[in-house]
């Protein structure tokens, strides 16, 4: 899957991220494993995630940690949920927003447990993109709601297959360090042309900043 998204699609970051039910514990340890093997500082980034996925509240993928979870593990109801990731200093994007019924509690902001941890919303995902309009509504509900975040379009393939959508992270350096301060600092936009590139700033703040 590395070499693919390297060599084929042409990526120059690439997570890995398996839904946390489907993952078992040594499952999880040879995700860090391909991940750390076929990450290229300067080159080529890599890092592992997981999806904590809910039939009710949605999906959510949860990046840097060293461990896993999932709804069976005493983490059924949201409140659960939220304190596992501010407790963990998890970085967090909401899923495909909008497709489950509860829709992550309407997406109530969590001030004082989960604020800093989310830093991404997908307006794109698969085959839709943002022109598509299904999921770039919820990028300005969750802002409205107070929750800061940057849009993000991903492939979700569940095979080695892509599309035009990407997620643009904007770094100094093309390294797993970077993509995660990136992250936290939210200089991402989501584009449905492979091609484009935007920088837009406000002072020496980058967009998302």
């Amino acid at each position: 899957g590395y070499n693919w998204a390297r060599f084929n699609a042409g990526y120059d970051f690439y997570v890995v991220s398996d839904h946390a039910i489907q993952v078992s514990d040594s499952e999880w340890d040879r995700t860090k494993e391909h991940a750390d093997a076929y990450n290229d500082p300067g080159y080529f980034a890599t890092m592992r995630a997981f999806e904590w996925s809910h039939p009710l509240w949605g999906h959510v993928n949860i990046f840097n940690t060293s461990s896993y979870t999932t709804l069976f593990t005493g983490l059924f109801w949201l409140p659960s949920f939220y304190d596992w990731i501010d407790d963990h200093r998890a970085l967090a994007q909401f899923n495909h927003p909008g497709r489950e019924d509860w829709e992550m509690d309407d997406y109530k902001y969590q001030r004082d447990v989960a604020d800093d941890n989310f830093f991404a919303i997908e307006t794109g995902n698969k085959d839709n993109g943002n022109n598509h309009g299904e999921y770039l509504p919820y990028f300005q509900k969750v802002l409205d709601k107070g929750w800061r975040v940057a849009p993000t379009s991903n492939q979700d393939n569940h095979s080695l297959s892509t599309n035009t959508h990407r997620t643009v992270m904007i770094m100094p350096e093309l390294t797993r360090e970077d993509m995660i301060d990136t992250m936290k600092a939210r200089r991402i936009y989501s584009s449905d042309d492979p091609n484009m590139k935007v920088v837009f700033k406000l002072g020496d703040a980058w967009m998302g900043e």
